[in-house]
C-alpha cells in the first residue's frame, strides 16, 4: 500500500478491520515515530494483552526479549491498580477479556535513531455497562535499534473484532 500525505509530516501507513492477524507492517526509513489508533477490539478467546513485536529485518523475525512495559490504571469507582509487566513486546493495549472491548491509542517513538524505542499510549476498556477501566501505558525496548517493521500480536487467544489505523510521523 503506498504511502499517502495526511499533513506534511503524518504519513498513512496501514489500516485493518476485524482482522485475527496482522501482516507485517513496514515502516520506511525515514518515518521515526509510529501513532496506533484501535477502536473495539475484542478476542474471541483467552485474555490476552495487545503488544507490537518490532523487527529489523523486515519481518522475518521479531525482537522477543529486552522490552520492558506495563500498565497502570483505574476502575470506575476510584480503583487504582498496576497491570502485568510485558517483556517480549511493548504493549499496546489493556488485557482484553471475552465480551469486552478495548479502544485507545499508542506512540512508538525512536524507531530509527541511536536511542531505545520508547512508548506511551492510553486505553479505554469496557466490560457491560457497568465495568470500565482508563489504562495508561508505557515502555521501551531498552537496546536501541533500527526498527524497519513490525507486527500486532496478541499474548494469547485471537483477535476477533476490531479496527486499526496506523500513521508515522518523520
Amino acid at each position: 500500500m503506498p504511502i499517502q500525505n495526511i499533513t506534511n509530516d503524518w504519513k498513512f501507513i496501514f489500516t485493518a478491520n476485524n482482522t485475527s492477524s496482522f501482516p507485517v507492517i513496514n515502516i520506511p526509513s525515514s518515518i521515526n515515530n509510529i501513532l496506533i489508533i484501535y477502536t473495539n477490539c475484542s478476542v474471541s478467546s483467552g485474555s490476552p494483552f495487545m503488544r507490537a513485536q518490532l523487527s529489523t529485518n523486515n519481518g522475518a523475525s521479531y525482537i522477543t526479549t529486552g522490552y520492558f512495559s506495563g500498565q497502570t490504571y483505574f476502575q470506575t469507582g476510584g480503583t487504582v491498580a498496576n497491570a502485568q509487566s510485558i517483556t517480549d513486546g511493548i504493549q499496546i493495549g489493556f488485557q482484553i477479556g471475552i465480551g469486552s472491548y478495548s479502544s485507545g491509542t499508542c506512540y512508538l517513538y525512536n524507531l530509527n535513531t541511536a536511542f531505545p524505542v520508547t512508548s506511551t499510549g492510553n486505553t479505554c476498556w469496557t466490560s457491560g455497562a457497568t465495568s470500565t477501566l482508563y489504562g495508561f501505558s508505557g515502555g521501551q525496548l531498552t537496546t536501541p535499534f533500527n526498527i524497519n517493521s513490525f507486527q500486532i500480536a496478541m499474548s494469547s487467544g485471537t483477535l476477533f473484532t476490531g479496527s486499526f489505523k496506523i500513521y508515522g510521523l518523520n
